[in-house]
């Protein structure tokens, strides 16, 4: 619901242009649809077999397009930054590794009883979410050398917020879901 209110602020706003708007348009899809898969697949854990292969297409898509969020973010702000190659490839790394788990259960897989479980090689997943993440804060960093120092400090606490947070869900276990909340705030502030 916030992406949406976000998605109509941004829509109202007549200072943005087009171009601007379908970034920031963008950024909030992936959002909702990351922050829907993580839900989803939250939901289907037991749920009944025949929802297994569901299962494995909402949480691939989850662990595609969640780290891809970082690379909306710099779009959004300045899309030639040049962390955004860096991004770029990160994020066609993640979708080769996620893509070629699926049928090994490296990253993840869907046990017998339709549950979600981390797979042996599951710490590349949160490495190159974050990995994203420290990109997006050094490239926000270059684009506040452009401003007066204070937003370059603001620029950084809006996506250090976002990285502390989504640490912190991979770290406190599966009863801490907090990191879509942080990406949704951290919209919100850097609009």
């Amino acid at each position: 619901m916030t992406m949406l209110i976000l998605s109509l602020l941004v829509h109202e706003n007549a200072r943005h242009t087009s171009k601007q708007k379908r970034a920031f348009y963008k950024t909030h899809f992936v959002i909702i649809i990351s922050a829907i898969m993580e839900w989803l697949g939250l939901l289907m854990n037991e749920a009944p077999s025949w929802t297994k292969y569901i299962h494995y297409l909402v949480k691939t898509i989850d662990y595609i397009l969640t780290p891809a969020i970082a690379y909306f973010f710099i779009n959004q702000v300045d899309s030639k930054l040049s962390v955004k190659k860096y991004m770029g490839i990160l994020e066609i790394i993640d979708i080769l590794i996620i893509l070629l788990s699926v049928p090994f259960g490296w990253v993840f897989y869907i046990d017998q009883n339709n549950v979600y479980r981390h797979g042996p090689f599951y710490i590349v997943y949160p490495i190159i979410y974050v990995l994203m993440m420290i990109l997006l804060i050094i490239g926000l960093l270059q684009y506040g050398r452009r401003f007066a120092s204070s937003n370059k400090k603001s620029l950084f606490a809006i996506m250090l917020l976002a990285l502390v947070v989504i640490v912190f869900q991979e770290t406190a276990g599966s009863f801490m879901r907090t990191g879509y909340l942080a990406l949704a705030m951290g919209s919100t502030l850097l609009f």
